[in-house]
C-alpha cells in the first residue's frame, strides 16, 4: 500500500538559500496553513535544506510527510 500525500506541498530548496530567520518563518507560515508534506533533497544547498528542516520541524508534528529526493 503506497502512502498517500497531501496535493499541495513545500519544497525547501530555498530554504537552503535565505537566511535562517526567513527559513524558518517560511516553515511556521506552511505549518500555520496545515501543510505536512515537504520536499527535500541533499543537492538542496549541499545538504543544508535538510538539515534545517530537521532542526526546525517540531518534534511529533502530526502527520509530516518528508520526502528525500536521490540519485542512484
Amino acid at each position: 500500500m503506497r502512502p498517500q500525500l497531501p496535493a499541495i506541498g513545500l519544497g525547501t530548496a530555498a530554504i537552503a538559500l535565505v537566511p535562517e530567520m526567513d527559513a524558518r518563518a517560511t516553515l511556521d507560515h506552511a505549518l500555520d496553513r496545515g501543510i505536512r508534506y515537504f520536499d527535500t533533497a541533499p543537492l538542496y544547498g549541499g545538504g543544508q535544506a535538510e538539515i534545517r528542516l530537521g532542526q526546525m520541524l517540531p518534534l511529533g508534528t502530526a502527520g509530516c510527510r518528508c520526502i528525500d529526493q536521490m540519485r542512484l
